[in-house]
């Protein structure tokens, strides 16, 4: 991969993208799949994941990352040319949330539920949105992009 060579690809659902996740360049890395992992030879399951048990050496490993360690990548929407990978540290997400958390003091005593339209490649739907969920152990719902009536949202409730 010439931008960015992760060692972990992740997915929601294997069906619609399980001819990319065969092809040679992603092999090497950990496929893990949120639905249908067993369409895709190798793929891991989510749900096992969150059903492994946290041990020492994990909790270890957690305390060992250094503020500047690199936590991911996110990359620009292009709209200036091509995508570019900004480095975002572990302090970096952390002293954006303590911000946050300071011009909105009650997001510490409420669950946080985001409703979210904007994509990953954009800063407050990448960094904002999903780093609240986890920080406070929110849920975030990423809506489709399409047009929906009064009704589609009365019928939910």
């Amino acid at each position: 991969m010439r931008i960015l060579d992760p060692g972990l690809v992740f997915a929601a659902d294997a069906a619609p993208f399980a001819r990319a996740l065969s092809i040679d360049e992603i092999s090497g890395r950990d496929i893990v799949v949120g639905d249908r992992h067993e369409t895709v030879k190798g793929a891991i399951s989510l749900a096992s994941l969150l059903a492994t048990s946290i041990d020492d050496a994990v909790l270890l490993r957690a305390h060992e990352l250094a503020p500047q360690t690199v936590a991911k990548i996110l990359f620009t929407s292009g709209s200036t040319g091509t995508p570019k990978g900004v480095p975002t540290t572990h302090r970096m997400m952390c002293t954006s949330l303590s911000q946050i958390e300071t011009m909105w003091p009650f997001i510490k005593d409420h669950t946080p539920v985001i409703l979210d339209w904007l994509p990953w490649s954009h800063v407050f739907g990448g960094s904002f949105s999903v780093n609240t969920v986890l920080r406070y152990g929110g849920t975030l719902y990423i809506d489709d992009g399409k047009t929906h009536s009064r009704r589609d949202f009365a019928d939910a409730t």
